[in-house]
């Protein structure tokens, strides 16, 4: 009988025969395909929620390891101890003065200079003037170095000692010098 049938009604019935299989296949693999589709949306949207949960986890952690960092800078001496900013530098000019006196000079001057952020830190400082010989000049800025809490110096002008009602013999090997010296304070909450 398909013999009978001429040849284009032949092709015709042999593509049919193809694609009715395939489209039903097709058909009965839609809501498999459906289906795996949801899950890849579901799954997507689980690893972007786990992205989220493990960002606030780790920000939760990065936050206790910065509180456990301050405390320990805190309890490290490199913070400059005091209730308000008045008596941190109270405390500095104190600190400063003792090391003067410590090393047989007495300081000409001391005034607050205004505080300053550098970065992460919060910077009090004091302007000293001093005049002595230089191996005490180089003491005292040693033990500025090594002091705690930790003090920093930021400018440095040392001239000799000029105009002075001094005979030559006592200004000999004197030096005029004026430093800016800071300190850091712990960041106030808030």
């Amino acid at each position: 009988m398909i013999h009978t049938l001429s040849k284009p009604v032949r092709r015709l019935l042999a593509v049919a025969l193809l694609v009715i299989p395939v489209g039903a296949g097709f058909a009965a693999l839609n809501p498999v395909l459906s289906h795996v589709a949801d899950l890849r949306d579901r799954i997507g949207q689980e690893r972007q929620m786990l992205a989220k949960l493990t960002a606030l986890t780790s920000d939760g952690s990065a936050k206790r390891t910065l509180e456990e960092q301050t405390k320990a800078a805190k309890a490290s001496g490199i913070f400059i101890e005091g209730e308000s900013e008045s008596i941190r530098l109270s405390t500095l000019q104190s600190n400063l003065s003792a090391i003067a006196a410590a090393n047989g000079v007495k300081l000409r001057s001391a005034r607050n200079l205004a505080s300053r952020d550098k970065n992460d830190l919060r910077l009090i400082g004091v302007q000293l003037q001093l005049v002595a010989p230089l191996d005490r000049l180089q003491k005292i800025l040693l033990d500025l170095e090594q002091a705690k809490p930790a003090l920093f110096v930021d400018a440095l002008q040392i001239t000799p000692l000029a105009g002075s009602r001094l005979p030559d013999d006592d200004r000999a090997g004197l030096l005029d010098a004026r430093f800016d010296v800071f300190a850091v304070e712990p960041r106030q909450k808030g």
